[in-house]
């Protein structure tokens, strides 16, 4: 009588080997990305260090840069770029004109991978809030206001030569001299009650006089 030997055939030989891969390719795969997220976590803590690091420069020395916007190797760590950001913004009703004292500048901090290979990791940024910073050399303000409406940019440059809030009147002449038209019309077109805030409808209404004025002088 024979013994059948003991063994594996060859279909479980096979679907052992199958097992085992799909086994040690889930291993892989997992290892993989555990030591990505590693390095992704290890960069970002040094991308924090990085604009940490000149966020406190910056807070030891509220000095307004030359290098805002401008991205920039940093001197320490050279595989991140950091890059400052400074954005003068009103406190209050939005729609109205605030006096400088009602504004404070946003100082905002990134930093990133330089290398290519990294660059779909995120930027790290970090934002601080200033009542006072020194303006650059021959300003008088640090970060001037920039106004929603674009159009508008006239006023803020008014505000920020007569260092205060300008007057209807002001305003009206400064409008007459960007145009280019006589200085004697401040005195004939007609100014609406003052507000305690000049507001952009108020501005609008001395837009539209003046309009007013050059239909009617071109009429003559």
């Amino acid at each position: 009588m024979f013994c059948r030997k003991s063994g594996f055939t060859l279909i479980e030989a096979v679907a052992g080997i199958l097992i085992l891969v799909i086994m040690l390719g889930t291993f892989i795969v997992a290892f993989q990305q555990t030591v990505g997220a590693a390095a992704t976590a290890t960069l970002r803590e040094r991308a924090t260090a990085v604009a940490q690091r000149h966020l406190e420069m910056l807070l030891a020395d509220p000095q307004e840069p030359n290098s805002v916007g401008l991205p920039s190797i940093d001197e320490i760590d050279p595989l991140f770029v950091w890059q400052m950001n400074l954005k003068r913004i009103t406190i209050g009703t939005r729609g109205t004109y605030q006096n400088l004292s009602n504004t404070v500048i946003e100082a905002t901090i990134s930093s990133q991978c330089a290398s290519d290979e990294n660059r779909s990791i995120q930027p790290v940024k970090l934002t601080r809030y200033f009542a006072i910073m020194k303006p650059k050399p021959g300003n008088t303000i640090a970060v001037p206001l920039t106004p929603d409406d674009p159009e508008n940019i006239w006023f803020i440059e008014l505000k920020q030569k007569l260092g205060r809030e300008p007057t209807l009147k002001e305003s009206l002449e400064y409008m007459l001299q960007l145009e280019g038209l006589p200085a004697e019309w401040a005195q004939e077109i007609e100014l609406p009650e003052a507000d305690e805030n000049i507001t952009e409808e108020t501005l609008e209404g001395l837009e539209q006089e003046i309009i007013d004025r050059k239909e009617t002088e071109a009429i003559k």
